[in-house]
């Protein structure tokens, strides 16, 4: 919920100063942030994320120009 009042977002960085504990996301706590160009979770983190396909960093993905920073990207409304 933290972002969802956020609909403009750019940019999510979450880094931790340690390996000993586990960033967990939501899949869909980005989904709806058509304005996003970068997500970073450190340290890499198992947390499945969908995007939204507005976004530029979907796009960039989608088009080889990006790649996913410490999460697996599910594509949005994927089982």
């Amino acid at each position: 919920d933290i972002f969802q009042n956020n609909a403009e977002l750019e940019t999510v960085e979450i880094y931790l100063e340690t390996n000993d504990i586990r960033i967990t996301v939501a899949r869909e706590t980005f989904s709806h942030l058509d304005e996003l160009n970068n997500v970073s979770l450190r340290p890499s983190s198992e947390s499945e994320i969908s995007l939204s396909p507005n976004s530029p960093l979907m796009k960039d993905i989608l088009n080889g120009n990006a790649s996913p920073q410490g999460y697996t990207l599910i594509p949005l409304g994927a089982n």
